[in-house]
């Protein structure tokens, strides 16, 4: 759901992914004190339904620190926002504009969003994760609690994105967002304890990837140009994150140092994850 939803920020903003992960991180910093309490859930449900006087502006510092961007890179970013129409900047700080979100460009990206958030939680269904069952659905007709269910998925994937961010703190965004990229293709969450049966087990209904890329397939995935693409796997492997073998890159098995990160990314992840859905049951959105 990370990844879709960047795919679908990105698609609009001229393949920026910086400035994409930058608009979520604007969004739920507004709004995430209404989410706070299950009042505050259930009293904006739709799609841009929370009023101007509700949103918290936030400063850039506190934008930067949300995504783990460098300061400087942020108020770039907020400036080029600005410009297209995007944030509305004043001295309190800034504020995704209402307007964008329900007129504007960003009211394109909505449905996409929702579509992730939709495919996501059927998933979960699915697999009967968290509870959920596949008969469990969502209470009303999914646009007219879009805007509710679109706040809590967004902050879910703000903090699996700074769960990411920590696994090396010093790496270009766009390096992270590389290596999580192969990651989901080659399926290494399923494959960490080598469990996974070849056809995907449970999860072959999903399709999960679960063998080496080529770098043509990231180059695809991700939208970055090809040799873009290549040069932020060409950092992945040279500090052994990842390895080509035969049939392309894959991420490394043997390096026990992410590994052990990466189970904290985990954690931290299926913390979230939980979280989420028990936000969705409280605010009587699933049934």
């Amino acid at each position: 759901m990370n990844l879709a939803y960047v795919s679908v920020s990105k698609s609009w903003l001229n393949g920026d992914i910086v400035a994409a992960i930058l608009i979520l991180g604007i969004f739920t910093g507004n709004t995430a004190h209404i989410d706070s309490t299950t009042e505050g859930t259930r009293q904006y449900l739709t799609p841009g339904s929370v009023p101007d006087e509700m949103r918290r502006p936030m400063n850039a510092l506190s934008v930067a620190a949300s995504v783990g961007i460098p300061r400087e890179t942020a108020r770039t970013k907020i400036r080029m926002l600005e410009q297209n129409g995007l944030l509305t900047v004043s001295s309190e700080g800034v504020v995704l504009s209402p307007d964008a979100l329900l007129f504007g460009s960003l009211s394109r990206v909505v449905p996409g969003y929702l579509a992730a958030l939709e495919e996501f939680l059927t998933g979960l269904r699915t697999l009967g994760a968290y509870g959920l069952s596949r008969g469990r659905n969502f209470s009303h007709p999914f646009w007219d609690i879009g805007g509710a269910v679109m706040r809590l998925g967004t902050a879910h994937v703000l903090r699996t994105t700074n769960a990411v961010q920590a696994l090396w703190p010093d790496l270009p965004f766009n390096t992270k967002y590389t290596f999580s990229s192969i990651s989901h293709l080659v399926g290494f969450d399923l494959r960490i304890e080598d469990r996974m049966s070849p056809d995907g087990g449970a999860l072959a209904p999903l399709r999960p990837g679960l063998s080496p890329v080529s770098g043509c397939d990231v180059a695809r995935f991700t939208g970055l140009p090809e040799e873009t693409a290549r040069r932020h796997i060409r950092a992945l492997v040279d500090m052994g994150a990842v390895v080509r073998n035969k049939q392309g890159y894959d991420v490394n098995l043997d390096n026990h140092y992410l590994l052990s990160r990466w189970e904290v990314l985990q954690d931290r992840s299926n913390t979230s994850t939980r979280q989420f859905v028990s936000k969705l049951r409280s605010a009587g959105l699933l049934t």
